[in-house]
């Protein structure tokens, strides 16, 4: 009997050293199983953060993109602007020096007239009454 009893203690000494390791490998696979939770988790936040800030670049991309636009808006107006103005100036000077010309012509012509008027008139009219006196 106590031999029975010896080979019952030393299945039971067995059973209790596989239950141990089982248990250790049911733990140490919780302890693995949490660990991959936890990183997962870290993962998911990582991800988030990441997602996050790619918005944030695309958001400010477009609004690059925009600000962009309106410059260039800006400049082709002010390009237009500008040629709007040489071509304005061009004109205004083409029409000063035609107004140039005309007042040198007008004095020209006034300049005549008083020759005319003083010196040839004078004496024409001087002639003519001598040819009536005559």
């Amino acid at each position: 009997m106590k031999d029975i009893w010896i080979c019952c203690y030393r299945i039971l000494e067995n059973c209790e050293k596989d239950l141990s390791i089982i248990k250790f490998e049911q733990i140490e696979k919780l302890r693995l199983e949490k660990e991959q939770a936890t990183q997962i988790r870290m993962l998911r936040k990582e991800m988030a953060k990441m997602d996050s800030h790619l918005s944030h670049l695309k958001a400010k991309k477009i609004l690059n993109e925009e600000d962009n636009e309106k410059k260039n808006t800006l400049k082709e107006e002010a390009q237009s602007k500008e040629k709007k103005l040489k071509r304005i100036l061009k004109i205004q000077k083409d029409d000063n020096n035609e107004k140039k010309k005309i007042y040198s012509h007008l004095i020209f012509i006034h300049f005549l007239r008083l020759i005319w008027s003083y010196f040839i008139l004078p004496n024409y009219l001087k002639l003519s009454l001598d040819i009536l006196i005559i």
